[in-house]
């Protein structure tokens, strides 16, 4: 598949350019197609794969092979060959290389494939290279990991852009195409919603998953069976790429495994080793296994890696599991990460520890759209725990209300209201939470009447508390076909707010009010960058986000662009059903006229 978001012109815009991944990116694959590219613009394009074997002076020899094949033998000839061969000044080969190539009246791109780990010494000879390159040559470099090819100080000086495993995994609607031309049309979107989810995009898992479905009859019923893990699509590529991992290494990940996200400190600690930090790095440069996190010194594992080294940790003796969870746990609880602490707590069998945790960390996790975790911990603790853990009620209370559970909601906030303890700030947030549940079972009139005996907002109240408010008062105003002044109260978010789920719901406000006004350019201005915000913070099937997605896709609907809208909805509508605010979902009104394209876009 052409990869036109990743086209040389596009992303080249020096004379170098370095694509850095581990195996089973597709670099190798790129290359091949930028060389194409490269060829049908003229340029004289030469491919050297490096190994192993390639020490300084084979490397430039093998550079001066590599141009003689590329010119069809016009330069770089039999003589020079000789001569190249019998250097054994490194530096003297490279400048005579150098100047050959200057000497070429056409662009040259020199295409270096480091596949496997080359020697340490050709680093130096790649670095002399790329400093004194000639202004026609271009130099491309492919390779699992930088560091052993050229020096650590040096890597500024690519300045060209620098193309990453991030870059290289396939977008959801790549993915769709690239399994629908493989597979034919009985592939369909929100299968490759589901198969995106579990392969996050990784080319080889897709090709390992395509393999699969391709000799299964029924495509459907093999695509559940690849998501639910039932198929042993995990252990085989697992098996391949962990095979040639030292013992210790492959000790690593098994007891990282546990973690959802990974701390270089938190490697160390619970490892109780010096050297797996570099461990840790030495995987996430040479295997898919370990995801740098975007923004952070933070790690994760591939979910399909996971659910495979998991299975080994599960296995390990339990004292030994015990005791890894409580340095986790107490390392987690030294950083403020209460909610990860305390599911390390329980997993060593502290659950005195793990509930007190909890209670600091849910309100937390809720306000970031972590509603299930929330509900998770609600529905594990026993009653008189809970009883006896004010900020564990009022995070159970919004997980609820902002859920199908709005009768279990109310009954919360009749316990935190029967508390002899409860200020008026409480009495609010408790009042909110009652808003809540209401919107969120289509009551919204009850929600106004709610809001309405609270319009003095006790001082001092939670920045967290005053913007679910907003986001009542915007529902509201929707509901009474007043867009502007719902727009008003979703837009004042942006003034008292960060990016948390009460922001989140603001955008939401701010784009079905311009849906709804037919204003269909801006829904879309607004949705768009929302729903990549939101997937980035809180994953592709997060309630918020689905709301979100269904606004975007009814206006992309609008604007006659029915496939993205259905890559859009496509593995979100069970999420929909289950937790969708009104507005995200019916139709809103239409305009008097013949029906338009978008009434035939259904969100139930």
């Amino acid at each position: 598949m052409a990869r036109q978001r990743l086209g040389l012109d596009l992303v080249a815009h020096g004379q170098a350019l370095l694509v850095e991944a581990p195996a089973g990116f597709g670099k190798t694959s790129l290359l091949a197609q930028w060389r194409r590219t490269c060829m049908s613009q003229g340029a004289m394009v030469a491919w050297l794969s490096v190994d192993e074997r390639d020490v300084a002076l084979r490397f430039v020899y093998g550079l001066g092979c590599a141009m003689h094949v590329a010119s069809g033998h016009r330069a770089f000839g039999q003589s020079f060959m000789h001569w190249l061969g019998q250097q054994e000044d490194v530096v003297k080969a490279l400048t005579v290389w150098l100047a050959e190539v200057a000497e070429i009246p056409v662009e040259v791109v020199v295409m270096l494939d480091l596949a496997d780990r080359p020697p340490e010494d050709i680093s130096e000879s790649l670095t002399y290279l790329l400093r004194n390159a000639p202004a026609n040559l271009r130099i491309v470099v492919a390779t699992r990991s930088l560091g052993g090819a050229v020096a650590s100080q040096d890597t500024a000086w690519l300045g060209g852009r620098r193309i990453t495993a991030r870059d290289l995994a396939f977008l959801m609607d790549e993915t769709v195409a690239v399994l629908r031309a493989q597979l034919g049309t009985g592939f369909d979107a929100d299968m490759g919603a589901k198969l995106h989810a579990i392969t996050e995009g990784w080319p080889l898992g897709l090709q390992l998953a395509a393999a699969i479905l391709r000799r299964t009859p029924e495509i459907s019923v093999a695509v559940e069976t690849i998501t639910h893990g039932v198929d042993d699509i995990r252990r085989y590529f697992m098996d391949s790429l962990v095979s040639h991992l030292s013992e210790q290494a492959f000790g690593l990940i098994v007891r990282l495994s546990v973690f959802e996200h990974i701390h270089p400190e938190l490697c160390r600690i619970v490892s109780e080793s010096e050297d797996a930090v570099s461990l840790l790095d030495q995987l996430r440069l040479e295997t898919p296994v370990i995801i740098e996190v975007e923004g952070g010194p933070w790690f994760r594992m591939h979910p399909l890696a996971r659910e495979f080294l998991l299975s080994r940790f599960n296995a390990l003796p339990g004292a030994e599991c015990a005791q890894l969870s409580r340095r986790a746990s107490e390392w987690f609880a030294s950083e403020g990460l209460f909610e990860a602490a305390a599911t390390h707590a329980l997993l060593a069998g502290d659950s005195d520890v793990a509930y007190g945790l909890a209670e600091r960390g849910l309100q937390e996790m809720y306000a970031r759209g972590q509603v299930s975790l929330v509900m998770d911990w609600f529905d594990r603790m026993p009653d008189e725990e809970i009883d006896q853990r004010p900020r564990l009620q009022f995070a159970a209370a919004w997980g609820l209300a902002c859920s199908f559970r709005h009768a279990e909601a109310e009954r919360m906030v009749q316990r935190i209201l029967a508390s002899p303890d409860i200020d008026i700030k409480q009495r609010f947030e408790a009042a909110l939470i009652s808003g809540a549940a209401a919107s969120f079972s289509d009551r919204l009139d009850d929600c106004a009447s709610i809001l309405a005996q609270w319009e003095q907002v006790p001082k001092s109240v939670d920045p967290k508390v005053f913007r679910a408010r907003l986001n009542q008062l915007a529902m509201v105003e929707l509901h009474r076909g007043h867009t502007e002044k719902a727009r008003h109260h979703s837009m004042h978010m942006r003034s008292v707010g960060t990016t948390d789920l009460s922001f989140a719901f603001g955008d939401l406000g701010v784009a079905v009010s311009y849906l709804w006004e037919g204003q269909v350019g801006l829904a879309v201005q607004v949705a768009r960058p929302a729903l990549a915000q939101i997937e980035r913070q809180m994953g592709r099937r997060s309630p918020i986000g689905c709301m979100i997605a269904a606004v975007l896709a009814r206006a992309l609907w609008e604007q006659d662009q029915g496939e993205e809208a259905r890559l859009v909805l496509a593995h979100r509508l069970d999420v929909l059903e289950q937790t969708g605010l009104p507005p995200a979902l019916p139709r809103p009104p239409m305009p008097p006229g013949p029906p338009g394209p978008g009434q035939a876009l259904q969100f139930r």
